[in-house]
């Protein structure tokens, strides 16, 4: 946040904190620092500001003393306050580690001396860092560390961030500046210790697309030349509404398989960025994974979730090539009655285990059973009487509309 010497107007009058820099006025609370006060009374306590010297205030003391103390140990009571109101609607204020004020909003640690010199034009707020020339942003993960508090780099635990990582190291160059982005603490380096915690997008608190971009402006990032996101969908589109311009290797991914192996490639040196930028998704495959209970490696990613950019081939462009997201499978009772159907969850379509003419689909929550593909014949070796008696009594589902 950048303040304007024009916005220096004195604070409301019923103000009990400072909203700005140098706006210090008498009716505001304050903290009596250590020496402040006589040891006989803790030497230390609170008080309101009852008026304003140039080196000391006087400061009605909890308890019913009024004391004239230095101004370079009276500090308002604003920063717990702002910085917790700010964090239930997304905005950060402190650095993630929790040690010290993002630039813009370091006048929350002044004393009132500090906040009179700033007045007077003698302090000045202190600029953001210059921008690196390249940034990579990797997403968090749900899995960490069973710690209590670790540097970023360590947190994180998760297949999906360790492969992002790795990738990112691999194009990572001279003046490349490596940042996860978390839902919680937003962006961070990989040594920023940061606290345990259990967070996803959209959730009370989480960073926003606004708390994103005022953070990387406090850091020196808006203006980086080039940006690339190696994050999942839910945190793509996030970093692309602070950086429009922002280079998506993910981009046309159709799950999170598809993303490990491009992360696989950059690791090896077997493609580039510009090669990824460059490559148009090819024609559906038959791939289809469900969100199901596996692990989520990555907040807010569900596996087979589509990237943001280049995902207009949804459920409904994979249901005009004939496959099905689930399978219908008719039983029949003991007593001869009608046949009942039961539908299942999400199907899992493995287009690599085609042997011949014969593909198999299998559900998670049933028994294998082989499924006939319209137009694919029948399996290697016929039908067995084993295999037409499984398929007396859960008759194989009719899936037309593929090709070998």
């Amino acid at each position: 946040m950048t303040t304007d010497r024009l916005l220096l107007v004195p604070p409301a009058a019923d103000s009990v904190r400072p909203d700005g820099p140098g706006r210090i006025a008498p009716g505001q609370r304050v903290t009596c620092l250590p020496g402040s006060l006589p040891a006989r009374h803790g030497g230390r306590g609170g008080g309101i500001l009852v008026s304003i010297g140039q080196k000391n205030s006087m400061v009605d003391v909890y308890g019913g003393t009024r004391r004239r103390i230095p101004n370079q140990l009276l500090h308002p009571d604003a920063g717990p306050f702002v910085a917790a109101d700010r964090d239930a609607r997304g905005l950060r204020t402190a650095n993630a580690s929790g040690r010290g004020w993002l630039p813009g909003w370091s006048w929350l640690g002044w004393t009132v001396a500090e906040h009179l010199e700033y007045a007077r034009g003698e302090r000045q707020l202190p600029a953001p860092p210059p921008a690196p020339k390249r940034l990579i942003i990797v997403a968090c993960g749900s899995r960490k560390t069973a710690c209590f508090e670790a540097p970023a780099g360590d947190l994180y635990s998760g297949s999906y961030h360790r492969a992002a990582r790795r990738a990112a190291d691999a194009i990572a160059g001279p003046d490349t500046r490596v940042m996860i982005v978390s839902a919680r603490y937003g962006l961070l380096d990989l040594t920023d210790r940061v606290l345990r915690y259990d967070m996803r997008l959209g959730q009370r608190y989480a960073i926003t697309a606004d708390g994103l971009r005022e953070q990387a402006e406090q850091l020196g990032l808006l203006d980086t030349a080039e940006v690339i996101v190696l994050a999942p969908a839910a945190y793509a589109n996030l970093a692309v509404q602070v950086w429009p311009g922002a280079q998506l290797p993910l981009r046309g991914t159709r799950g999170i398989g598809d993303q490990m192996a491009r992360f696989a490639a950059l690791v090896t040196c077997r493609t580039t960025v510009t090669t990824l930028l460059s490559r148009t998704p090819d024609s559906p495959a038959l791939l289809v994974t469900p969100a199901g209970n596996s692990d989520q490696d990555s907040d807010g990613v569900r596996r087979g979730q589509n990237h943001p950019a280049e995902s207009s081939r949804s459920a409904g462009t994979l249901a005009k090539t004939g496959v099905v997201d689930h399978v219908r499978r008719t039983t029949r009772s003991s007593h001869g009655s009608a046949p009942s159907s039961m539908t299942h969850p999400p199907t899992r379509i493995l287009g690599n285990r085609m042997s011949g003419r014969h593909a198999t689909l299998t559900s998670p929550r049933s028994r294998v059973d082989p499924v006939r593909l319209v137009g694919l014949g029948r399996p290697e070796g016929g039908w067995s009487r084993r295999r037409l008696e499984r398929s007396s009594r859960a008759p194989p589902t009719m899936v037309s509309g593929l090709s070998a």
